[in-house]
């Protein structure tokens, strides 16, 4: 639940830090990196919050692909708390696109229009006739 997972932040870095240490077990340390930068985000630590789910992020790219939307929308949602668009290439970037949407950092209805008008460009070549359509 969003704001209590600050009061789990010692916790959640001591789980972080042993894990670091073992080898293998990508996908716990996949789940629990997302997890983590959600603790700190709570916590007022974006910055930080940021660098874990990026680290996520690459985690799963390597590791765990599956989980890569997860860790995409988590670093999305936490760059959108601090006034950040998260973009990309492609599928990834269409989903960081959304979850920035959906985390409620566009300014207005505009914004938001444009902001999924732009994550569509991303996947659908046919987003680019929307204009010509209007006219």
């Amino acid at each position: 639940k969003s704001g209590t997972r600050r009061h789990l932040v010692d916790a959640s870095t001591s789980v972080n830090d042993a894990l670091q240490k073992v080898s293998g077990h990508e996908e716990w340390k996949a789940h629990h990196l997302r997890i983590h930068a959600l603790c700190l985000s709570d916590a007022g630590k974006n910055a930080d919050a940021l660098k874990v789910a990026s680290d996520a992020v690459d985690l799963c790219k390597a590791n765990v692909p599956e989980l890569s939307v997860l860790a995409i929308k988590v670093k999305s949602h936490v760059s959108s708390l601090e006034g950040l668009k998260e973009g990309g290439d492609g599928m990834d970037g269409a989903i960081a696109l959304m979850q920035h949407v959906r985390s409620g950092a566009c300014a207005d209805i505009e914004d938001i229009k444009n902001t999924l008008i732009e994550a569509w460009k991303l996947v659908d070549p046919a987003a680019e006739k929307l204009e010509a359509a209007k006219d």
